[in-house]
């Protein structure tokens, strides 16, 4: 019991500290523990200090099997109590994530890299054809419409949030969103 509380008011501490600092007092944390024979409390008290960010919605655009470079798109939510920045992503298989927004220059529609994107409590971020999307680059074999490309999005927190995107060939039209939150009364 006494290795559970030595946990609880570790991991309560980590979740006052600004985000900067989250990541290494999660380690020293973890450490700590370890060296107090507290091991199998360390996930628990990693695992208090994870953001709070939810994917929803995510999807691939399916392109011609020969096409080594795809987009990806999705929502993300922070429902967590502090801001959070998006710094990357991976994908399995391994190929090269980048984040993309378009924006018009001289009246032409360009892509622009993105380092991070910043995610306030209670913020929603749209990942969204003609907006800011995921750039997949390098597939070595382009996943057919269907399949999923499971995507890992990097977090100034330290802690990878993955999801399976499922590949299709257009985006999902607001007729389907209606139908698909139809309710009955």
């Amino acid at each position: 019991m006494g290795e559970y509380l030595v946990a609880v008011y570790l991991t309560e501490g980590l979740a006052r500290l600004p985000t900067t600092f989250r990541k290494v007092a999660a380690t020293a944390t973890a450490c700590t523990l370890v060296l107090l024979g507290y091991a199998g409390e360390v996930a628990f008290a990693e695992s208090e200090t994870r953001a709070a960010v939810v994917i929803e919605d995510a999807w691939v655009r399916a392109m011609p099997p020969s096409q080594p470079n795809t987009a990806a798109y999705m929502t993300l939510r922070n429902t967590g109590e502090s801001a959070v920045k998006l710094l990357g992503a991976t994908t399995q298989p391994q190929s090269t994530v980048e984040i993309h927004t378009s924006a018009e220059v001289d009246g032409m529609m360009r892509m622009e890299r993105l380092m991070s994107v910043s995610l306030a409590p209670g913020e929603r971020v749209e990942f969204a054809p003609g907006g800011r999307h995921f750039m997949v680059l390098g597939l070595e074999k382009m996943p057919a419409p269907g399949e999923s490309l499971k995507l890992c999005l990097q977090f100034d927190t330290g802690v990878p949030t993955c999801t399976l995107a499922e590949v299709r060939r257009l985006a999902p039209s607001a007729d389907d969103d209606m139908h698909e939150n139809h309710q009955h009364h």
